[in-house]
């Protein structure tokens, strides 16, 4: 018997062990008098906090957590299916089969702290605890976890499994037996991991196919948690888990994007058409129709006339200033080889193509402007382009999570989460082949932030002047407005895709606005932003090549 299962065996005795002791009357008054001193802190921590921590150990998170893992290591991958497998089974049966009353069955709703609603039955094993320390041991067993990190990870779970003891979920028993259990299996099936089969390969990939869509599923709809805030804590974990995906893969992506781009450039002219001008035409042809069948025109005058002027003046400056730092972050990228001014008309120019022109035609401006007014080889500007993008990205995803964490959770947990996502993504996000030192990186990167920053803030203020909306409802609203920019097909400057942003960010969190004001107030929306990029199309006409 090798070491691991030797070890594996231990702990799995050591949790019949408990569960054993569990029905001993010693022990149930020793579990009483721990959950109670535990319990009482729970009333001293933010209830949404407290909520997003101990969702952390559930199981359809962690599984959409293992997905990093799985992208650097086979034998996790397999560890982790089969254990969750098996997991499954083993912890679900236990819990039907054993049948302890949880603490709100037993003790009086007065005498602990409870995050609602009350969970009275199936209290052994933890399910919580079980999945925590079974994805900390499939860690272990894979050699993912050095042995100066197996400690403070040990630490740092255990907290998280206690969250069960603060919400008034679980006995102290049920996490200690639950941690036992999960942290086993793993162990017990470290040998099966070591085997390579195709066979056994497959299977683990469709296990995992039909797992993480289950996951998923019940994460999007909010059915994964007896909690408040059930759905704004599956999108936001799956955020966290799943962004830094795209950052793992920028150069397949990039080379993806290239093979598209050669593709798209040497089909026929009559192919080409259809996606340059029909499809443009069809949606935005599709969008004037809604607007004529639900639309009003008298709503949209209303809005128009309404309208304050300083407003939007304010507005439009800060668009402007939006894109004058734009500016500056391509004049720090090509600090020798470029001018202030021949940066701001290639940014202005760049926009407006980029704003006005379908199928993302507009892209291939800038290294058009670029070589024309200094030389640069279009391969450079075109690697620095996807950069720049990637940063955009990073930007409003990273502008997402603080506001909406701002919304459900506190400031401290708001920053802590932040703070580790965005070091995370950033470590993953190390360019090999782009000579920039460390700093101007990160400045290139808080110039793409400030950008979306002020960009995103000034369209907010603008919809919320015009609508009767949620701050949130508003931001949510501007976010995929200003994401459907990205879509490799939308209509005529954007008409059609733009608007439709706008109405289902609107329409996820305000299910009372009519359909009529959302409308006007989208096209109002649309149409600044389409007027200051026409505006600095014109100033750039002004300012010299070179």
């Amino acid at each position: 018997m090798n070491p691991q299962h030797k070890t594996g065996f231990i702990v799995f005795a050591l949790a019949l062990v408990l569960i054993g002791l569990n029905y001993l009357d010693p022990v149930i008054v020793l579990n009483n008098f721990i959950f109670i001193g535990l319990n009482s802190a729970g009333a001293f921590i933010n209830q949404s906090a407290l909520t997003f921590l101990t969702e952390f150990g559930n199981a359809a998170v962690l599984l959409i957590a293992s997905v990093i893992p799985i992208y650097y290591s086979r034998k996790f991958f397999r560890l982790i299916i089969s254990s969750t497998l098996i997991g499954i089974l083993l912890s679900r049966g236990l819990k039907i089969l054993l049948d302890i009353p949880r603490p709100g069955a037993i003790l009086p709703r007065e005498e602990f702290f409870v995050v609602e609603p009350l969970l009275t039955s199936q209290s052994v094993p933890s399910g919580h605890a079980f999945s925590l320390f079974l994805f900390v041991s499939c860690l272990v067993v894979s050699g993912m976890i050095k042995k100066n990190y197996f400690v403070l990870l040990i630490f740092a779970f255990s907290l998280i499994a206690i969250t069960r003891i603060l919400v008034g979920a679980h006995w102290p028993m049920d996490i200690l037996i639950g941690a036992s259990l999960g942290f086993s299996l793993p162990l017990l099936l470290a040998s099966l991991a070591d085997r390579s089969s195709k066979i056994l390969d497959t299977l683990y990939s469709v296990f995992f196919i039909i797992l993480l869509s289950i996951a998923l599923y019940t994460i999007l709809i909010g059915n994964f948690s007896t909690y408040d805030f059930a759905n704004e804590i599956g999108w936001l974990y799956i955020l966290i888990f799943l962004s830094p995906l795209l950052f793992l893969n920028l150069r397949k992506i990039e080379n993806i994007l290239s093979i598209a781009l050669d593709y798209f450039t040497k089909i026929k002219a009559s192919q080409s058409n259809f996606f340059k001008i029909f499809m443009p035409l069809l949606i935005s042809s599709t969008f004037i129709y809604l607007i004529y069948q639900y639309g009003s025109f008298s709503s949209f005058l209303f809005m128009t006339e309404n309208l304050d002027f300083l407003l939007v003046s304010v507005a439009l400056g800060l668009l402007v200033l939006s894109l004058l730092i734009r500016a500056a972050r391509i004049r720090r990228f090509f600090k020798k080889e470029t001018k202030s001014l021949g940066v701001m008309r290639i940014t202005f120019l760049h926009n407006f193509l980029n704003n006005f022109l379908p199928m993302r035609i507009g892209e291939f401006s800038f290294p058009l402007l670029l070589r024309e007014s200094y030389g640069i080889d279009n391969k450079i500007s075109l690697r620095a382009l996807f950069i720049f993008r990637i940063t955009d990205l990073l930007s409003i995803i990273f502008l997402s999570l603080f506001v909406f964490l701002s919304f459900y959770y506190s400031l401290m947990l708001n920053f802590l989460i932040l703070v580790a996502w965005y070091l995370g993504v950033s470590y993953l996000l190390q360019e090999r082949d782009i000579k920039k030192n460390l700093f101007e990186k990160i400045e290139i990167l808080i110039l793409s932030l400030l950008a979306w920053f002020i960009k995103i803030f000034a369209l907010t203020y603008l919809l919320l002047s015009l609508i009767s909306a949620s701050l949130e409802s508003s931001f949510v609203a501007v976010i995929f407005g200003e994401l459907t920019s990205i879509l490799p097909i939308h209509g005529f400057a954007g008409t059609g895709t733009y608007e439709g942003g706008i109405i289902f960010g609107l329409n996820s969190f305000d299910k009372n606005i009519n359909i009529d004001s959302m409308i006007s107030a989208s096209l109002l929306v649309h149409f600044t932003v389409l007027l200051y990029s026409l505006i600095l199309a014109i100033v750039s006409t002004f300012i010299k090549k070179t």
